[in-house]
């Protein structure tokens, strides 16, 4: 009997027993619990992060400035607790909550686990078998067998976990709790957000009854048609109308006087525009890129900005025209275009910093900048008298130019609108500037017109 139990002893030591079963339950189920903490705390922060980004997105594009064409701006923020406070307490206390709503939820679902591992081994169920009960003399009649003393034989008993009755409603409350409030959380930020935002857009002067490339179109219609007197029956009575190419400006002022031009510019009798681009434009501006067609014409083309007024006639016009082979919009390389886009956001950026050295050296030599209101324009002559007429633009030190469309380009042409700001008048202006750049990219001429 005891070789057979030396023999089992050596053959069980060349195998690797199993582990139990109860010790592999309880690790999966620690990590399915750790799973779910680590899925709860990643829920939280994606959401938190979604709702702090929404809020700040909104917030920033609230402040965007609307692109050309547009007649709208959105407003700032008001002044005062209902403008300000309001809506900065709201979004704090949603980011606050977005916080507290997830760490509530992965202390719950910690404590939940904590509970339910601490209910194993609470109750002990009784073992598999009975102990063996020492064995009594043998009766009469038994044999030596019976009457030896037998070992007592005990098998290990599994602790199961208890049943604890829960109080009716109480895990559905606290399940749900939590998730209520990340939803709180979230209408709050919301409801900052949108106090934010203005209840009202705020208009740019639009007194124009009728659409700016309407009219545009039926201004080249009519001259395009040699009746030069409806063409000019489409300006003001005091229109100036400016146009250069790219040296000293030609001026004209008034009706008739314009009426004249016009039918000079006609002298050939086949003399046509072509409007060669979309409208850009804000408020009373408008601005677009123009083909001409005819003796002594042909391969020249423009980009002109009208200012239009109170009963929508032209009350201003600025022209920077130019011509050569490259009117047929095949000339200008792709490389050419960005770079002419990347002189015209540098020269913003060099005269936003205040850098008017750096923004005159982009100005040939000889160049000649031409500026109007829609009356009589200023010209400037040469690289230094540009650089005194940028430096004297930003006599408060906080202009700052803002490019508001693409660019319009063809050829050496470039157009854009712009917006201004800074002190001294210049907060809520607009302009169109047209470019006339030379072969080595610099500017060689420049009009811009603006209110």
């Amino acid at each position: 009997m005891r070789d057979t139990s030396v023999m089992l002893e050596r053959a069980g030591r060349r195998f690797d027993m199993p582990e139990p079963a109860m010790d592999r339950l309880v690790r999966r189920r620690e990590r399915k619990l750790r799973t779910q903490r680590i899925a709860t705390i990643v829920a939280s922060l994606v959401i938190a992060a979604v709702g702090i980004g929404s809020a700040l997105l909104a917030l920033r594009e609230q402040g965007a400035t609307q692109p050309a064409g547009g007649v709208s701006a959105p407003t700032t923020p008001g002044d005062g607790v209902a403008g300000v406070v309001l809506p900065t307490l709201a979004i704090g206390a949603g980011i606050v909550l977005l916080g507290v709503s997830a760490l509530v939820i992965v202390r719950l679902r910690g404590r939940s686990a904590l509970a339910a591992h601490g209910a194993i081994g609470a109750g002990t169920a009784p073992a598999h078998g009975p102990a063996a009960e020492p064995r009594t003399a043998p009766s009469e009649g038994g044999t030596e067998m019976d009457s030896k003393a037998r070992q007592e034989i005990r098998i290990p008993s599994m602790q199961l976990p208890e049943v604890r009755p829960e109080k009716a409603g109480r895990p559905r409350l606290f399940r749900w709790l939590p998730f209520a409030g990340l939803v709180v959380a979230v209408g709050l930020v919301v409801m900052g957000v949108s106090l934010f935002a203005p209840s009202e857009p705020a208009r740019l002067p639009t007194p124009v009854p009728l659409n700016a490339e309407a009219a545009i179109d039926e201004l080249l219609a009519t001259i395009s048609s040699h009746d030069m007197q409806a063409a000019a029956d489409l300006y003001a009575e005091d229109a100036t109308m400016v146009t250069t190419d790219g040296s000293i400006p030609e001026v004209v002022q008034g009706r008739d006087t314009i009426r004249g031009a016009l039918t000079s510019m006609n002298v050939s009798g086949d003399w046509t525009l072509e409007r060669a681009s979309d409208v850009i434009g804000r408020g009373r501006l408008a601005g677009y890129l123009e083909l001409y067609h005819g003796t002594n014409w042909e391969s020249t083309y423009g980009v002109t900005a009208f200012l239009f007024d109170e009963e929508g006639r032209i009350a201003g016009q600025a022209t920077l025209y130019t011509s050569g082979p490259e009117s047929a919009g095949t000339w200008i390389k792709p490389k050419a275009i960005s770079k002419r886009v990347a002189t015209i956001d540098e020269l913003l950026a060099t005269i936003s910093t205040g850098n008017m050295d750096a923004a005159a050296e982009l100005y040939a030599e000889d160049a000649i900048m031409v500026t109007t209101d829609g009356t009589t324009p200023d010209v400037y002559e040469g690289r230094n008298a540009i650089r005194g007429a940028l430096t004297s633009m930003n006599q408060f030190g906080d202009l700052t130019l803002e490019r508001a469309s693409d660019v319009t380009i063809r050829g050496r042409l470039a157009g854009y609108l712009e917006l201004y700001h800074g002190s001294g008048g210049w907060e809520g202006m607009y302009g169109v500037t047209a470019f006339l750049f030379d072969e080595q990219g610099r500017i060689a001429g420049q009009v811009t017109l603006y209110t």
